[in-house]
C-alpha cells in the first residue's frame, strides 16, 4: 500500500498547496576538510553513549572512529546559520543521517549562546537521505502559523561514523548545506510530497500526478535512485535536463545549493527527487521549487 504522510504541528494545515507561501532566499554548501575546533569531550561519556546504541548488526568501531577527525553538528549549524542569516530566525530545522560526534553539545543551547535570537530548533534523523525533506515539511507547516517567517534548514553529513554499518559509504569530508527560508523571495516552493511503501515503478506514476502544471522553463531535475524520472519529464518539458546524483547522504542537497547559487534571478523550475530504497518500507520524496 502506498501512503502519503504530511507532517503535523499543532493544527494540521490544509493539503498542498498551502495558503501561505514559502520561499527559498539563499543556499550555501560548507565543506569542512579540517574539523572545527570544539571543547574537549569526555571520552568515557562519548564511548558509553555510542556503545549503548550499538547492535550486533551495527557494532561500535571505536578505535577507527576515535582516530578520525570530526566537526560537531552544533558548530556546523552555527557556521551555516551565521553565513545565511544575520536577521532573527524563527526556526532552525536540522537533518542528519549520521550520529553526532559530540552528543554532549546541545545544538539549541549552542546557537542560543551565540545568536541574539532564540529560534525553535528541531532535528530529524533515522530517516536515511529523506530526513531533510521531513525537516522542510515541518518548516512549511510552521510557516502557516507565522505572518512573518524566517528559518534555516540545515542538512548535515559527517564522513566518519561510530558504527560499522553494512552498506554505509564512508570517506570524503564533513559537510553542511544550509537553505534560508522566508515569507518573501524570488524562488517559491511550488510542491513538496513524501511517500512510504512505494516501489520505483509506482513512484513514477505518483510523481506524474503531482508535478505542477505550470512548470517554468527551463527545467532542471536533480535525482537520486530513480532513473525513470528522465523519461517522465521528457513528455512535460522540452528543455528538461536531468542530473543524476550519487546515492550518498547530503549529496543531493549539496547539488541543490550549487544549483540555486548558480541561477540568481533566472527563471526556471528545479525538481529535486530522492528515492531511498534503504529506508524501512521503501520511501521517496519530491521537492519542487521554481524561480521567477
Amino acid at each position: 500500500m502506498t501512503t502519503e504522510q504530511p507532517q503535523k504541528i499543532g493544527a494540521r494545515p490544509p493539503s498542498p498547496p498551502y495558503p501561505l507561501p514559502l520561499f527559498i532566499r539563499a543556499a550555501v554548501h560548507r565543506p569542512y576538510p579540517r574539523p572545527l575546533p570544539r571543547p574537549v569531550a569526555p571520552l568515557a561519556f562519548t564511548y558509553d553513549y555510542f556503545s549503548e546504541r550499538a547492535t550486533p548488526d551495527c557494532p561500535l568501531d571505536w578505535v577507527a572512529y576515535r582516530a578520525a577527525e570530526h566537526s560537531p553538528f552544533a558548530l556546523m549549524c552555527a557556521d551555516v546559520t551565521a553565513a545565511l542569516a544575520a536577521e532573527p530566525l524563527d526556526l532552525v530545522a536540522v537533518a542528519h543521517t549520521d550520529p553526532d560526534c559530540a552528543p554532549d553539545i546541545s545544538i539549541a543551547g549552542f546557537l542560543a549562546a551565540r545568536r541574539g535570537d532564540t529560534p525553535v530548533v528541531v532535528a530529524f534523523s533515522d530517516q536515511g537521505r529523506l530526513a531533510p525533506f521531513s525537516a522542510l515539511q515541518v518548516a512549511l507547516a510552521y510557516r502557516q502559523h507565522q505572518a512573518r517567517f524566517q528559518a534555516v534548514l540545515v542538512a548535515l553529513r559527517q564522513a566518519a561514523a561510530p558504527y560499522a554499518a553494512p552498506g554505509r559509504e564512508a570517506g570524503g569530508m564533513d559537510e553542511a548545506v544550509g537553505v534560508l527560508l522566508g515569507d518573501t523571495g524570488d524562488i517559491e516552493l511550488a510542491g513538496l510530497h513524501q511517500f512510504v511503501d512505494v516501489e520505483p515503478e509506482s513512484m513514477l506514476g505518483l510523481l506524474a500526478t503531482r508535478l505542477p502544471a505550470d512548470l517554468v522553463e527551463p527545467v532542471r531535475v536533480l535525482w537520486t535512485g530513480l532513473p525513470g524520472i528522465t523519461g517522465l519529464l521528457a513528455s512535460r518539458s522540452a528543455t528538461a535536463r536531468t542530473v543524476p546524483v550519487e546515492c550518498r547522504p547530503g549529496h543531493l542537497w549539496r547539488h541543490l545549493a550549487s544549483e540555486l547559487a548558480s541561477r540568481p534571478g533566472r527563471a526556471g523550475s528545479v525538481l529535486t527527487v530522492d528515492y531511498d530504497e534503504t529506508t524501512t518500507g521503501g520511501a521517496a520524496a519530491l521537492f519542487v521549487h521554481r524561480s521567477r
